[in-house]
């Protein structure tokens, strides 16, 4: 995972920094040896992964070379290889390869995102901070992952200097490639093996979690693509767990070819396409749909929310429908599913009415909150009030003790503390620290930090 182009771009330093760079030239031709050593390992671990069997794939990576002969190199390398796969099984290994090469910056920095991704900014700060000082490993992304834990360690002003320091305009690709790895999701292959795990222990849902997975298997923020051959391994799954001449199997199967043809697997080309009004793909939904039962007069609901909601995102995109017309034919089955526990019935359900302004997404968006402690739930229900919202709101309160920080919320916390006469210094950095958390885009975390120098100034 880590770019070893920048390491030797700083210019000429003491003999210090001059020994540094040696070493570290040594650590990096080291590291691109023994990665050789992992080529089988990682050839034989595809179709372990392929089958969901995850734990068997990690494994054999870790075992590729006896604990034995493993080499800080041997180690440093595996926490790479299965930063996204295997979180903890990274962090461990990064951890080996720190402990007996702390001195070489690319170790100290796996492991410093190590730390930052476990929430341990003190920590995380203090290897950025030396990384920066030894003038051999300061590449833009140390500068902005090091505001963000000064954020999280309330030392605001000097957040925003290192986020200066970042020049994030000139570096915003490799600065928010990096925040993806310390906030982004999990490689989707670890995902899936879960989703199939719970359906092994029969779960059926979980199939149908995973089959719109392969669907759109998303690496990082930005990567999305179609897992054809995941899919028909799923898919396969799917039947036999279902039954060939089950409603559930039908449904779903439909959902898959009705994406399969009208989605290209792609979804920047896909929203190009829509953008250009070029004419896409053809397939006949409704058609197909009636066959099913799922469309056309006396039209159930699909036995999976999941999968109607996916379906109806095709119908209203193909014209079919409205959401107005879906609610009115589906509405009270979804809410019935909603009050016995089904979240994807509730999301679908709000997505309705939100879309349509119906007055009763308040009643969902309570349910969803008050049951499931979903964020989104909550944040639409605190959103249309935010006008009135105090800082003592019982909702507002809850929403922000949540672990993931959401950007929208915290401004609705930003906007209450403004009508208090309250200080805004740390719900502004609050504001950044949620915009790290989700940096598809550099943009709106720059602009929030703007915000706090600014707030910063006044004092």
């Amino acid at each position: 995972m880590l770019n070893f182009a920048f390491l030797l771009q700083a210019p000429a330093a003491p003999s210090n920094a001059d020994a540094v760079r040696a070493a570290m030239e040594a650590f990096r031709t080291r590291s691109a040896d023994v990665a050789k050593e992992y080529d089988a390992a990682q050839e034989a671990s595809l179709p372990l992964l392929r089958e969901g069997k995850l734990d068997e794939a990690v494994a054999l990576l870790v075992n590729a070379v006896p604990e034995k002969k493993r080499t800080a190199a041997h180690a440093f390398m595996l926490g790479n290889l299965l930063f996204d796969l295997s979180p903890a099984t990274s962090a461990r290994m990064h951890e080996e390869a720190w402990r007996a090469e702390p001195s070489i910056p690319p170790v100290a920095y796996e492991w410093a995102l190590q730390q930052h991704r476990a929430q341990r900014h003190r920590e995380a700060e203090e290897l950025y901070a030396a990384l920066i000082t030894g003038e051999v490993f300061t590449s833009p992304p140390v500068h902005a992952l090091r505001a963000d834990c000064l954020l999280h360690l309330g030392r605001f002003a000097d957040a925003v200097q290192s986020w200066k320091k970042a020049d994030a305009a000139q570096h915003h690709t490799e600065i928010e490639e990096a925040v993806c790895w310390v906030y982004g999701p999990t490689s989707p292959y670890a995902r899936r093996s879960a989703m199939l795990a719970r359906a092994a222990k029969g779960e059926k849902g979980a199939l149908e979690e995973a089959v719109l997975l392969d669907l759109a298997f998303d690496r990082d923020w930005w990567n999305v693509d179609r897992q054809d051959e995941l899919l028909q391994h799923d898919l396969a799954l799917a039947k036999k767990a279902f039954g060939e001449p089950s409603a559930r199997w039908k449904e779903l199967d439909l959902l898959v070819r009705a994406k399969t043809a009208l989605e290209s697997g792609d979804p920047l080309q896909d929203m190009l396409r829509k953008l250009k009004k070029e004419t896409g793909p053809t397939f006949d939904l409704a058609g197909e749909a009636k066959k099913v039962g799922v469309w056309g007069e006396n039209a159930r609901l699909c036995e999976s929310s999941l999968v109607a909601s996916n379906l109806f995102e095709l119908i209203t995109e193909q014209k079919l429908a409205t959401e107005e017309e879906l609610g009115t034919r589906f509405g009270r089955e979804l809410r019935e599913r909603g009050d016995q526990g089904d979240l994807d019935a509730l999301e679908v359900l709000a997505a309705i009415y939100a879309t349509t302004g119906d007055a009763r997404l308040a009643e969902i968006d309570r349910l969803g909150w008050e049951k499931h402690k979903d964020v989104r739930f909550g944040g639409s229900l605190l959103a249309a009030r935010a006008d009135t919202v105090k800082l003592d709101d019982p909702l507002l309160k809850g929403l922000l003790v949540l672990p993931r920080k959401d950007a929208i919320v915290e401004r609705i916390a930003l906007q209450a503390a403004a009508r208090a006469k309250q200080p805004l210094v740390e719900p502004l950095a609050r504001i950044a620290m949620a915009e790290f958390q989700s940096m598809a885009s550099y943009a709106d975390a720059n602009a929030a930090l703007r915000e706090l120098e600014r707030e910063l100034a006044k004092k």
